[in-house]
């Protein structure tokens, strides 16, 4: 188990890193002749990353690297340039899936407060709004504290400056820096399944950018 916790820290750093600095980065990779060996290893083990952050620091990391120019990219970095793309796909898959998990468990602990609240409490809500606004209230501060309890469990107390990115935006538009020759060799060689989720992802990417785009068009006529 300590063994893979310190995997799991060292390719975190090595993930910040790249998106801090992919070129310098990957200099001092080829400098050390540890590549190939970085590489293999972190996206082999991709799937024993447990948390949520740990996953978006490997996806904003390997986006790094889909920024520079094909020329400048290491030998090895080059020959795995597809599969850079794929393990990206997967990661993103894995958090949308991940959240969607914690959402539903929120909810499910949302109700059951709910049911213990007016359990305990016996009292008629139905046409009483002042003791529903009490029970909303209540349920809020109980579902604020489970959610604290969460996240320190799976995230940790700790803030990070990759919190405020956006994983799915960040890889979108590091995608669209790929050079031609190496998006055409990646659109030759993913599968329809993952073309259909690259697709899923730069669609969504685009339809959010056209709502806020609306949503400020929409401020300024209202002014």
């Amino acid at each position: 188990a300590k063994t893979n916790q310190l995997k799991i820290r060292l390719f975190s750093n090595v993930g910040c890193a790249l998106y801090y600095n992919p070129a310098l980065t990957l200099r001092v990779f080829s400098e050390l002749g540890c590549v190939q060996q970085v590489f293999v290893t972190w996206i082999g083990n991709l799937s024993m990353f447990p948390r949520i952050h740990d996953k978006k620091t490997s996806v904003v990391g390997l986006s790094s690297i889909l920024t520079l120019p094909a020329e400048t990219l290491p030998a090895e970095v080059q020959a795995g340039f597809v599969e850079i793309i794929t393990s990206i796909l997967k990661l993103l898959e894995l958090i949308a899936q991940q959240r969607n998990e914690r959402e539903q468990e929120h909810r499910r602990n949302a109700l059951e407060l709910l049911r213990e609240s007016e359990a305990s409490r016996n009292v008629e809500f139905q046409d009483n709004e002042d003791a529903e606004d009490e029970l909303t209230s209540g349920y809020r501060h109980d579902y604020d504290d489970s959610d604290d309890f969460f996240e320190t469990e799976d995230e940790g107390d700790f803030d990070s400056p990759l919190d405020e990115v956006d994983e799915v935006l960040y890889f979108v538009q590091s995608f669209r820096e790929v050079t031609e020759v190496n998006m055409r060799s990646v659109m030759e060689r993913l599968d329809q399944e993952q073309m259909i989720s690259l697709q899923t992802f730069i669609r969504t990417v685009d339809e959010a950018h056209r709502d806020h785009q609306n949503y400020h068009a929409q401020q300024q006529q209202a002014q």
